[in-house]
């Protein structure tokens, strides 16, 4: 059997309560052809009573179930259509894989060698640059003596000397740094 004939089948389902009514109202019967014999009349009031109430519990059992009944109907159709969609979507992406199948299978394969296939493996390895040696050698390199930073050192100034241009400041060039340090508040 195929899905859509299930879901055609699942949607048109009918449960039926009338074998279960039919055995319940045999019952109630055969309570009442009890109580019409030979017992005490205080029994016979219970089972009146006993009766009475199945016919109330049968009235809401009813009730409950055909409400019941409906809203599982609801809830399987509703079901059974979002399955039906999902089928329709599959057929499409199904549909859609079959189309770009028959567009890869046209692609033609590049032949195995690298003559004519740019994208072999040899031809991507060669067309990796090699890596160019930034040093060489560490004594390649040439180390100023230091003369000429210091010469640049002592020719920067601060904001202070621009405002002391007039004023002929001492360089002071060997020593310790902290002999000639100004204590701000003096």
């Amino acid at each position: 059997m195929r899905l859509a004939d299930s879901l055609k089948q699942i949607r048109n389902f009918d449960l039926d309560a009338g074998p279960f009514l039919e055995v319940f109202d045999q019952s109630r019967d055969l309570i009442l052809e009890c109580s019409q014999t030979g017992i005490p009349q205080e029994a016979k009031e219970h089972l009146a009573s006993f009766v009475a109430q199945l016919d109330k519990e049968r009235a809401e059992f009813l009730e409950v179930f055909n409400s019941g009944i409906s809203e599982l109907k609801t809830d399987l159709a509703r079901s059974c259509d979002t399955i039906a969609q999902q089928m329709i979507d599959r057929e499409q992406q199904l549909l859609e894989i079959r189309k770009l199948q028959e567009q890869i299978d046209v692609i033609p394969i590049p032949p195995d060698d690298a003559e004519h296939n740019p994208f072999h493996p040899a031809n991507l390895i060669a067309s990796v640059p090699t890596p160019v040696p930034l040093l060489t050698k560490a004594a390649d390199l040439p180390f100023s003596g230091g003369h000429e930073l210091v010469k640049t050192v002592l020719t920067l100034k601060s904001t202070a000397d621009f405002e002391l241009e007039g004023a002929s400041r001492h360089q002071r060039t060997t020593g310790n740094i902290w002999e000639n340090w100004k204590k701000t508040g003096e």
